[in-house]
């Protein structure tokens, strides 16, 4: 989760959608099953954030 925070806060995004984003996320990690996603991971995930 930390990636995806410190991404969020370098693009100076507000406390309120960084929580939103950190919630999603963590409910994206929770629906498969706290698997990794296939591949290189972190990257993936962090292409998602707009």
């Amino acid at each position: 989760m930390q990636p995806v925070r410190t991404e969020i806060r370098a693009k100076q995004y507000s406390y309120r959608t960084e929580k939103t984003y950190l919630s999603r996320v963590r409910q994206f990690i929770l629906f498969n099953d706290k698997r990794a996603p296939r591949g290189d991971g972190q990257t993936r995930g962090l292409r998602v954030i707009p």
